[in-house]
């Protein structure tokens, strides 16, 4: 599903569109990782927001000064940052955690949820901190 997601979205060129619309210059790394969270988040497949939104950025690279061989692997990293943001109940693997741990609903919400909004955020926190480096 998600590569024909994608290559919908490629089609229609919804990069340009976004180009149009934000300043992404400033942006960097830091689209890519909001995108695939927020994609990630409505839908719960890490794989499919991840798919998507390479289709999505991929014509946005030069845009967000992305596109040094660094650049492109610094992209790809934020997008694996954005795609451990927030599971809950949309997410497959939620219930197989919850499932297989007989953890309930509300005690995997307030703890499974939070922290993969911490992995998400502490691993596009070190993806910045390696930006300065590359």
């Amino acid at each position: 599903m998600g590569g024909a997601f994608g290559a919908i979205l490629t089609a229609a060129k919804i990069g340009e569109h976004f180009s149009q619309v934000a300043a992404l210059g400033s942006m960097g790394i830091f689209f890519p990782f909001l995108l695939t969270s927020v994609l990630k988040t409505a839908q719960g497949s890490s794989t499919v927001a991840i798919i998507t939104a390479a289709s999505i950025i991929l014509p946005l690279l030069p845009a967000l000064g992305l596109t040094t061989e660094s650049g492109r692997l610094l992209c790809v990293l934020a997008m694996g940052a954005g795609s451990m943001m927030i599971s809950h109940a949309n997410d497959a693997y939620f219930w197989v955690i919850a499932k297989f741990s007989g953890i309930d609903l509300k005690t995997m919400l307030r703890v499974y949820s939070i922290a993969t909004i911490l992995m998400g955020l502490t691993t596009i926190t070190i993806i910045y901190l390696l930006s300065g480096v590359l």
